[in-house]
């Protein structure tokens, strides 16, 4: 493949991987108002254009998103937005660093036993709040650094999502693309 090529396809992979990232953001959105709805539709249309264009099937999950999420949204007023799976992936994640912690454990049922206390001691939220209450307690002044990359990135991460979907609502008003063809 040519450098310009190579380019093309990053971009088109990024472009496709930004609308996607609207549509999950919109479809997790809890007490969706019409304005999110609307939003999620808009994402998702392009999303699945742009999937379509990429060369991908259009697999039941997808057709899920573009034919079902948004009437869904509109039914349950807290919306879908705790009906997403990212817990089982957060969860791999936490039981693997637990896993890797004691794993020179040598009697499994002591493992098994330590595992449990650990996971019950870092979901309880009476230990998350006091963990919290400590952190700023113990802080020297306000942690003001923390919360504002979070909303740094979040201010970016928006931003990218409005210019990809702009722009390809203004390609496709000059090239619209064909579904089938």
């Amino acid at each position: 493949m040519s450098d310009e090529k190579i380019d093309d396809l990053c971009e088109r992979t990024r472009r496709l991987f930004v609308l996607w990232d609207g549509a999950f953001s919109y479809a997790s959105v809890l007490k969706p108002s019409q304005e999110d709805i609307a939003q999620y539709e808009r994402f998702v249309k392009a999303a699945v254009d742009a999937h379509v264009e990429y060369g991908c099937n259009v697999t039941p999950k997808v057709h899920l998103m573009l034919k079902h999420v948004a009437p869904q949204m509109r039914q349950f007023p807290w919306g879908l937005g705790n009906k997403r799976e990212d817990w089982v992936e957060k969860s791999h994640q936490d039981s693997k660093k637990v896993r890797e912690h004691l794993r020179t454990a040598r009697h499994m049922d002591q493992r098994a036993t330590t595992m449990a206390k650990m996971v019950h001691r870092d979901s309880s939220p009476a230990v998350i709040a006091e963990i919290e209450t400590v952190m700023s307690n113990s802080s020297k002044g306000q942690r003001k650094n923390h919360v504002y990359r979070a909303e740094k990135r979040k201010k970016a991460r928006d931003q990218a999502r409005k210019d990809v979907i702009e722009a390809w609502e203004a390609e496709q008003t000059r090239c619209p693309v064909v579904v089938g063809r």
